[in-house]
């Protein structure tokens, strides 16, 4: 399951995904984005998948949720994990993003307070966003 909120006075958007995430989950939520009035691409990204299976992800949907990216190149993303193999997805998810320039920054952590740090020096210092 994905679910999503947007915070326009910080300029941020959290999503949470828990349960046994899918290849489709990824797309699909990228296009509710788009179509929500309250998103701005050039807002942050706080990507949560601690409490979220990603037995069923794999890279060629990593690559496509990379292009598919509904956020701007100077938006940051932060994404926050908590095992070892979804570490290694959203790396490779942050590398895929790198290499191709698709949107902003992007990082990735085990730990929230480390996240939110990120997203807000990252916002000071060259994103659009501001937390």
């Amino acid at each position: 399951m994905v679910t999503y909120g947007i915070d326009r006075a910080q300029r941020l958007v959290v999503i949470t995904c828990s349960g046994d995430l899918t290849a489709a989950d990824l797309p699909e939520t990228q296009r509710r984005l788009r179509a929500d009035p309250d998103f701005n691409p050039s807002f942050a990204l706080l990507f949560d998948v601690r409490q979220a299976s990603l037995a069923h992800i794999d890279a060629a949907t990593l690559r496509r949720a990379a292009a598919g990216t509904p956020f701007g190149a100077a938006a940051p993303r932060a994404y926050l994990t908590s095992d070892e193999a979804a570490f290694g997805l959203m790396r490779m998810l942050q590398i895929y993003s790198e290499v191709k320039k698709f949107g902003g920054p992007l990082q990735v952590f085990r730990d929230l307070d480390s996240a939110m740090a990120w997203l807000r020096t990252a916002a000071q210092t060259g994103g659009e966003a501001t937390l």
